[in-house]
C-alpha cells in the first residue's frame, strides 16, 4: 500500500481535482487495507452522491492484468449488494440495463459491457454495474486531448442519465433499484443552521455540505455541488488579490483596489439545460442591480457557469452587459468573456 502507484491512486482527489466537471468530487483507491485487483478513480456529482458505494458516477476502473484501463458511467454496488446478496448481479444488470435504454441515442457506440479479467466478487459486480464505457489498452493510451474529451463526454452523458432517470423516477419509483436525491427547499430548518454568509474557513460550511440561506418567501437550499464551485471562485479571486464575500442574498461579491468590484452569480449546468441556467442568471443579476442599487449600482455584473454555454447565450448576456466565465474542462480552467479577474 506504499507502492509509488497505490500512492498515486490514494492523490487522485488532489492531482485530478480539475480535470472533472466544477464542482465533481474525486476519488481513488488502490484498495482499503489490501491492495484492490481493481484499482479505480471516480468522478462524483456531489448532488447525486459522495460515495462510490451507491448512486451514479463516472469511474476509471483497470483490469486485473492492468492491460486495460476503462472509463465507464457506472453505479455502486455496495449498498445493492447489502440488500439483496445472492441476487446483486441481476438486480445490478437490470438498472443499467435500464438507465441505457434513457441515453441510447447519445451511447449507441459505447461499450454496454466489460471485462475485467477475474471471477472475484467485487470485479464482477463492477461488470454488471457498468451502464456504458470506453476501453483503452494501457501499453497505446490515446492523446491527453482524446483522454480530456472522453472524460468530458462521459461527465456530459452521466447528467442527461442522472436527469432522465430523475424524471422516470416520479413516474414509477418502484420500477428502479435506487432512487436519487431530491434537489428541493427545506420546508423547515433550525436557526443555528442559517448562515449570512459562506465562510470556507469555516468547517460547518466546507465544499461538500449543504448550505442554507435566509430569504423573504422561506429557505433556499444552495446544493453541494453549488458550494463547491463558488469555493473554487473564492480561490481563484483571491490568487488575483480580490477580496471576495457573500452578502446575502448574492452569491460573490469581489472588490479589489482601487475601484474594480463585481457581482457574481453561480449557475450549475445540469443535465444540459444551457438555457435555464442562463436565464435565472440574466434575471437574478438584473434583479440585483436594480434592487440594491445602492450598494451595488456601479459593480460589473458577472455570471459563472460550471460548463460552457453555447454561442447564443453567451451573446446574449454580452449584449446585456453581463460578462460570462465558465469552467473549460478541456483546459482545467475557468475561461471568460468580458471583465476577467486577472484584468
Amino acid at each position: 500500500m506504499s507502492d509509488p502507484a497505490p500512492l498515486l491512486l490514494r492523490a487522485s482527489r488532489d492531482l485530478l481535482a480539475r480535470m472533472g466537471p466544477a464542482g465533481f468530487t474525486v476519488k481513488g483507491s488502490a484498495g482499503a487495507g489490501n491492495l484492490a485487483q481493481v484499482p479505480w478513480i471516480a468522478f462524483l456529482d456531489p448532488d447525486v452522491t459522495d460515495s462510490a458505494q451507491e448512486g451514479i458516477y463516472v469511474v476509471y476502473l483497470w483490469s486485473v492484468d492492468a492491460a486495460t484501463l476503462y472509463l465507464c458511467l457506472s453505479q455502486g454496488v455496495t449498498d445493492v449488494a447489502k440488500k439483496h446478496k445472492a441476487n446483486v448481479l441481476p438486480r445490478l444488470r437490470s438498472e443499467a440495463a435500464k438507465i441505457r435504454t434513457l441515453i441510447s441515442r447519445e451511447s449507441d457506440d459505447l461499450l454496454a459491457e466489460i471485462s475485467l479479467g477475474s471471477r472475484d466478487r467485487l470485479p464482477v459486480q463492477y461488470e454488471a454495474a457498468t451502464i456504458a464505457a470506453i476501453k483503452y489498452e494501457t501499453s497505446n493510451l490515446p492523446s491527453e486531448a482524446q483522454l480530456r474529451s472522453d472524460l468530458s463526454r462521459m461527465t456530459e452523458l452521466y447528467g442527461a442519465a442522472v436527469g432522465r432517470k430523475r424524471t422516470k423516477l416520479t413516474e414509477d419509483p418502484e420500477a428502479w433499484e435506487a432512487g436519487l436525491p431530491e434537489l428541493k427547499v427545506e420546508e423547515r430548518i433550525s436557526e443555528r443552521k442559517l448562515k449570512w454568509n459562506l465562510d470556507f474557513g469555516n468547517d460547518r460550511a466546507k465544499a461538500g455540505e449543504d448550505v442554507f440561506f435566509p430569504v423573504k418567501a422561506g429557505v433556499r437550499r444552495v446544493t453541494r455541488r453549488h458550494v463547491a464551485v463558488l469555493e473554487g471562485l473564492r480561490e481563484l479571486l483571491k490568487a488575483n488579490n480580490w477580496e471576495t464575500s457573500s452578502p446575502h442574498p448574492f452569491d460573490l461579491e469581489a472588490r479589489r483596489a482601487p475601484s474594480s468590484c463585481l457581482l457574481i452569480e453561480v449557475k450549475v449546468i445540469r443535465e444540459g439545460d444551457i438555457a435555464g441556467a442562463a436565464r435565472e442568471a440574466i434575471g437574478q443579476l438584473l434583479d440585483y442591480q436594480f434592487a440594491y442599487r445602492e450598494f451595488v449600482g456601479g459593480h460589473e455584473l458577472v455570471a459563472a457557469f460550471s460548463d460552457q454555454l453555447d454561442d447564443h447565450y453567451r451573446r446574449l448576456l454580452r449584449s446585456l452587459n453581463i460578462s460570462v466565465w465558465w469552467y473549460d474542462t478541456s483546459s482545467s480552467s475557468w475561461k471568460t468573456d468580458g471583465v476577467s479577474w486577472n484584468s
